[in-house]
């Protein structure tokens, strides 16, 4: 009997040999000038309400496990949504964003599942509302958003105003568990001005592995120039960016966000599940799934509109051997 139950399993584990995966080029709404912590919440609701139309819509397709842009539950800036008014973050205007994940982190976290814990859901409204969309949904979820971890001021290298303020991408089980949370290590432009470079902070690391067998690693954007690993071990990679096609003008086509994508997981061999934010159009546009340096899927929105794009592949598993072990 064991001996028949074990080659079930062998012959099961073989025939799985990919993923469902999806990622969201997302345009979000912006936050006013001025917003407090309470408008600032609802602001973000808001934006995951639109979220959670295409985690619903990819449910729907078999995915599991699907990938938000940088800034997606934020927005990239401070203003109005036609344009005509923005302004970029400061270490002075962003607090209102900021949700705690001091109890999230650690050898030992405090809390492990945000979902229905009432002080989570006061200082990490956010983080606790997508953590409930995972259970409900039963898929792993990725995000980004902007959280903070209160120190003492000038004190072990904590800024003076009391606080390390990170720009956090999460990783959401199945049941709505923390898998993992990563602080982007290397800021870019303006988030110099307000960002706190990130180290490993989360439990298990930078890597995880969900249900379905697969190793994840993850990190930020311009992270993707360093390669600070996103899992050494990992050959599956989710990758959230808000990645600037014009930063100063126009720039060559490798140094465009589909292209450097497609190079990055070519480069290191490894899948890449790139989810870009599309609130600027083809300023900031490029998302994709790729499996070493081929696109199983990818988008570009060549107009200056805002546009929303969901994307689904099914993922070749780059250590699929492993599985058969």
């Amino acid at each position: 009997m064991t001996i028949r139950l074990l080659a079930t399993s062998f012959a099961v584990a073989s025939a799985v040999q990919t993923y469902r995966a999806a990622v969201v080029e997302f345009a979000p709404e912006l936050a006013a000038a001025g917003a407090d912590f309470e408008a600032v919440v609802v602001h973000k609701l808001s934006n995951l309400k639109g979220m959670e139309a295409f985690a619903r819509e990819a449910k729907d397709n078999g995915t599991q496990i699907i990938i938000f842009p940088e800034y997606g539950i934020t927005g990239d800036c401070i203003g109005n949504n036609d344009g005509s008014y923005f302004e970029d973050m400061s270490r002075k205007t962003v607090g209102p964003y900021l949700e705690d994940d001091a109890p999230l982190v650690g050898a030992e976290p405090n809390v492990t599942l945000p979902c229905g814990d009432a002080a989570t859901t006061a200082s990490a409204p956010a983080i606790a509302k997508v953590s409930c969309m995972a259970k409900e949904l039963e898929m792993v979820i990725v995000i980004n958003l902007l959280t903070k971890q209160d120190c003492q001021a000038s004190v072990g290298g904590c800024p003076t105003d009391g606080m390390r303020v990170y720009n956090t991408a999460v990783a959401f089980a199945e049941d709505g568990h923390i898998l993992s949370l990563y602080h982007k290590r290397n800021p870019y432009g303006d988030e110099k001005e307000y960002l706190d470079k990130g180290e490993d902070s989360y439990k298990g690391g930078v890597t995880f592995t969900t249900s379905f067998g697969v190793k994840f690693g993850m990190f930020i954007c311009y992270d993707i120039m360093f390669f600070t690993d996103g899992g050494p071990d990992a050959l599956e990679i989710l990758y959230p960016t808000d990645w600037t096609n014009t930063a100063l003008g126009p720039i060559p086509d490798p140094l465009k966000a589909r292209t450097a994508q497609k190079a990055w997981s070519l480069l290191h061999g490894k899948n890449l599940l790139a989810s870009n934010y599309g609130g600027w159009g083809k300023d900031d546009s490029g998302s994709g799934i790729w499996n070493k340096g081929s696109a199983l899927e990818s988008f570009f929105n060549p107009t200056k509109d805002p546009q929303s794009k969901l994307l689904i592949a099914d993922v070749p598993i780059l250590n699929a051997a492993a599985l058969t072990v």
